[in-house]
């Protein structure tokens, strides 16, 4: 894998990473009520294996995202790999 793949998918998940954080980041401006600065601050100190499900579920779809980023990441460089064999196997 070259460099530029890397930063590609650098880019991608930085660039996820911002929408996750802007979207909580809204949450937290659109409603900054006592109770859901209580609520945030709950998950904030909580383990995640004993989150319920509605707040798990959420961390789940933002690992689905980054692991759609490294499948991606990784299918890239088995196909050069793949490429470099099949060149190698034709000499």
């Amino acid at each position: 894998m070259g460099f530029d793949q890397f930063q590609i998918n650098r880019e991608e998940l930085a660039s996820l990473i911002h929408e996750k954080w802007s979207e909580w980041a809204q949450q937290i401006f659109a409603n900054p009520t006592p109770e859901k600065i209580q609520e945030w601050a709950l998950i904030a100190d909580t383990p995640f294996r004993e989150l319920n499900v509605n707040e798990r579920s959420m961390f789940f779809t933002w690992a689905d995202s980054v692991m759609m980023i490294y499948a991606d990441l990784i299918i890239n460089r088995l196909s050069a790999q793949f490429r470099k064999w099949e060149k190698a196997d034709r000499r």
